[in-house]
């Protein structure tokens, strides 16, 4: 708790100098509207989780820093960072799109911006219902409890991430990932005291490490256009 202001300040204030740098910087570099620049520096500020959290887990496996809280605060920050940074950027481009009636949307940018902390809200809302869900499915007295969670953490997490992109909200869906994890992690605690290092961040961090990151970088490069740079 005493991290809390923290934790805020870290989550927020990094990335927001950190995108407002970049766009400016767009603007006199790149010659591109400071719109753009804003989510070519929301796209990068996003990036910065990949690198931070794996580095903080490693640490956390060494106990460095661990009776501080460091290890526990970066990852909760960048965590808040990145759903803020992907909130900010479909913000932004929503406001562009609906702007210039690309993709024939004519939604008024006004409402565009008004919608925006009610699909954080419906987020929350959604990830304390699938959380919730967590605490009771699977039954603890269940065989191999911890890998029917994780298959059930990561349904729920895939189904709202993609469920709500495809009903075009996709502010949704990560806040809903961030917090129904967060839900089912309290319950799954106190279920598991004596253990500094639950099965279940053993079995995500494998995932992430042997499959999530390479796909990652895998998709970033399958999306790079060098002809749209030749071309500008």
């Amino acid at each position: 708790m005493k991290l809390k202001g923290t934790c805020v300040m870290l989550a927020f204030l990094p990335c927001t100098f950190e995108a407002f740098t970049v766009g400016l910087l767009s603007m006199l570099f790149f010659k591109i509207s400071f719109s753009f620049g804003l989510l070519l520096g929301f796209v990068l500020a996003t990036v910065t989780t990949a690198v931070t959290v794996p580095a903080m887990l490693e640490l956390q496996k060494k106990n460095l820093g661990t009776d501080q809280g460091i290890s526990t605060l970066i990852n909760a920050a960048a965590s808040i960072d990145d759903v803020y940074a992907i909130t900010w950027f479909s913000l932004i481009l929503s406001s562009i799109t609906s702007g210039s009636g690309e993709n024939g949307d004519s939604t008024s940018p006004i409402w565009t911006i008004a919608l925006a902390p009610i699909e954080v809200l419906a987020g929350i809302v959604l990830g304390c219902i699938l959380g919730g869900i967590l605490w009771i499915c699977p039954s603890s007295e269940l065989s191999n409890i911890k890998i029917r969670r994780m298959s059930l953490l990561l349904s729920f997490s895939s189904a709202a991430l993609f469920g709500m992109d495809y009903l075009g909200y996709e502010t949704v869906g990560p806040f809903a990932v961030l917090v129904l994890s967060f839900i089912a992690a309290l319950r799954w605690n106190k279920q598991q005291q004596n253990s500094k290092t639950l099965m279940e961040e053993e079995i995500l961090e494998n995932e992430w490490k042997y499959f999530g990151l390479p796909i990652l970088f895998c998709l970033i490069g399958y999306q790079l256009d060098l002809n749209q740079l030749i071309e500008t």
